[in-house]
């Protein structure tokens, strides 16, 4: 195998990475830059002209990808493409910058690494046209690495690493399907990390997506609670629009205040809490600035929203962007103070009334409103006895609760439906609602998955109290599968780190330390503090300046002593010769006098000292 590559099978390699990059992110200007940067590169090697390998230049190039990273808008759910193609356009650069150096402190095996970085990132969007790419680079390599005993080696080695990757797309490992087509992948995507069913707006097959086997055990909510909280509600509807199955929720609504914090959150209540503990959920997905929370909650707790409205119907939502995690305070059977009267909750369309009608005759309902446990207890045994759960099926031209009654199936969107449509027929004031309900246990927390989303009827009972009634079913509800065993250990894993990362980054403690930081602030800005302060610095300066002229005197005391055992010693050797006859002569410097003295065993002593003289008179301590 050659030590190093041609410079023109690096120039195929890279411009088919710049192919493929470009042709994944679509982004023109930098593949335009990063050719002609290639094509110079290549010029300048074949004339010889490699550059010195400066680290500086890779710790600088990193700065505005970086920028770029932290900055590029994300799609809703928190995910974008620009998460693979950002590192793809740095490794571009690297590999770019390292064959300009090669020979000089770069190496052909870091451009060749560094390019296939890029195909790798690229092959999130798989085509045609990267396909093609990756194999002419492969092909450009293999010819650059080319010899008789290997090259059948290398072949199957990149074969099978191109089969492997064509595998890792067709495994579905993260289960999902693979999309002929970038919209559709983006739109499947967009559903994996999007709650689907609590806008303002809801159909009643609204939220059928989170049923599908595809997402259906992703985790949604994770509620931090000793008491099960049975229903999580995101939204209560007003209004049935019947032939399109659409409900609408109501627009009264009110803008409530921040009241008392829970560590960094700002909390926004309604009513007086039913204790005091504030419950924290964490959202896993995009969840349409929609608040759930238990019906009847006396408020939630947010952060960076210094209002937040409270509509009709009891249900809390954001006016900005989707939270990721909340607290709410559990609440009691609440009356409903926003809504004026109770009109609003008893619409009932008019071409729905036959159908209603006839329910109320086969149900055997009375129009007391003093039976109306009995007839709850009757609506839940006809739809137990008569009808079958359902998650799929044709829609017809009619209406969807017309088509739901005379077939006699469908899912909990059908059943609370009709049955808050059936309720305000016996004059009895009711709502759609929709959320989560009956989770999973965790440890010390409670799990909502994808499939627990339900539907329910909230009804005004004769004490005017709102309270909740599940006409689905029982039977019927989706039967959760156990999970495996390491299923719930990594599970409960991811939990306690995430715990333990909101208790450490937002927990209650803090309120504690921001009571610290500002006795301490106040400590900073008193007069004492700083009387001790400027003490304490003249106290420093008067210390550091005698500390310096004690040095200095120690410095002349140890010259002082070193210069007058010297003169001693000149004076003794230039004693002794003089006995033997070698006077020094006046202007004579002591180095002159020595080399006049001739080296016998009388005179050596003296002639050292002299040495001795010379070479340490001038030399600083």
């Amino acid at each position: 195998m050659k030590k190093n590559g041609s410079n023109e099978a690096a120039l195929v390699i890279l411009v088919a990475a710049i192919f493929a990059l470009w042709s994944a992110s679509q982004i023109m200007q930098l593949a335009v830059l990063s050719l002609l940067f290639c094509l110079w590169t290549y010029r300048r090697l074949r004339l010889g002209k490699a550059v010195k390998l400066r680290r500086i230049w890779l710790y600088l190039g990193m700065i505005p990808f970086a920028i770029w990273f932290a900055a590029f808008r994300s799609t809703p759910g928190g995910f974008s493409p620009l998460f693979f193609y950002i590192p793809a356009w740095y490794f571009l650069y690297l590999a770019l910058v390292e064959w300009l150096c090669v020979g000089r402190g770069g190496r052909m095996v870091f451009v060749w690494f560094d390019a296939f970085v890029v195909f790798t990132l690229s092959s999130f969007e798989a085509s045609a046209a990267i396909g093609v790419a990756f194999g002419v680079a492969t092909l450009a390599l293999l010819w650059d690495v080319r010899s008789k005993k290997n090259f059948a080696l290398w072949l199957l080695f990149w074969i099978g690493f191109f089969l492997l990757l064509l595998a890792a797309k067709n495994l579905n490992l993260d289960k999902r399907s693979d999309y002929a087509t970038r919209a559709a992948r983006y739109e499947n995507d967009y559903h994996k990390r999007t709650l689907m069913g609590f806008s303002s707006i809801g159909a009643l097959t609204a939220f059928s997506k989170n049923y599908s086997g595809e997402f259906e055990d992703d985790v949604v909510f994770r509620v931090y609670s000793k008491r099960m909280p049975l229903f999580l509600k995101g939204i209560a509807y007003e209004r049935y629009l019947p032939k399109v199955g659409l409900w609408k929720q109501s627009k009264q609504h009110r803008f409530l205040q921040t009241g008392r914090f829970v560590g960094d959150y700002g909390g926004f209540e309604v009513r007086e809490p039913f204790d005091s503990t504030a419950v924290w959920v964490q959202s896993n997905l995009f969840v349409e600035k929609a608040l759930f929370a238990p019906p009847g909650a006396a408020g939630v707790a947010l952060k960076h929203i210094d209002s937040l409205p409270h509509f009709a119907g009891d249900f809390f939502q954001t006016p900005e962007k989707s939270p990721r995690n909340w607290y709410y305070w559990d609440g009691i059977r609440t009356r409903d103070t926003l809504t004026q009267n109770d009109s609003a909750w008893l619409q009932v369309p008019n071409s729905l009334l036959p159908l209603l009608d006839s329910a109320v005759l086969q149900m055997e309902l009375s129009l007391s409103k003093d039976s109306l446990k009995s007839n709850l207890k009757k609506i839940r045994t006809y739809f137990d006895e008569n009808f079958k759960y359902q998650l799929s099926f044709e829609r017809s031209e009619e209406d969807p609760l017309e088509d739901f009654y005379r077939k006699r199936r469908g899912f909990c969107s059908y059943f609370a439906s009709f049955s808050t449509l059936l309720l305000r027929h016996l004059g009895i004031p009711a709502r759609y609602a929709s959320g989560f309900a009956y989770p999973e246990i965790g440890e010390g927390y409670w799990i909502f998955r994808r499939r627990t989303a339900h539907g329910w009827v909230e009804f005004l009972d004769a004490d005017g109290y709102w309270n909740t009634f599940d006409p689905t079913p029982v039977s019927a509800r989706l039967q959760n599968g156990e999970p495996s065993r390491f299923e719930r250990l990594s599970e409960r894993l991811r939990s306690m780190l995430s715990l333990a990362w909101h208790e450490l980054t937002e927990g209650r403690w803090r309120t504690s330390l921001d009571s610290f930081t500002n006795w301490i602030s106040n400590v900073f800005e008193s007069l004492t503090f700083k009387l001790f302060l400027g003490v304490l610095l003249i106290g420093s300066l008067a210390w550091w300046v005698v500390r310096c002229i004690r040095i200095r005197q120690n410095e002349r005391e140890n010259v002082s002593k070193r210069i007058l055992e010297l003169r001693q010693m000149l004076e003794k050797a230039e004693s002794k010769l003089s006995g033997m006859g070698y006077v020094r002569n006046q202007g004579e410097t002591a180095w002159i006098f020595l080399q006049r003295i001739p080296s016998t065993p009388k005179t050596e002593p003296f002639r050292q000292m002299l040495v001795s003289y010379c070479l340490n008179r001038w030399r600083s301590l």
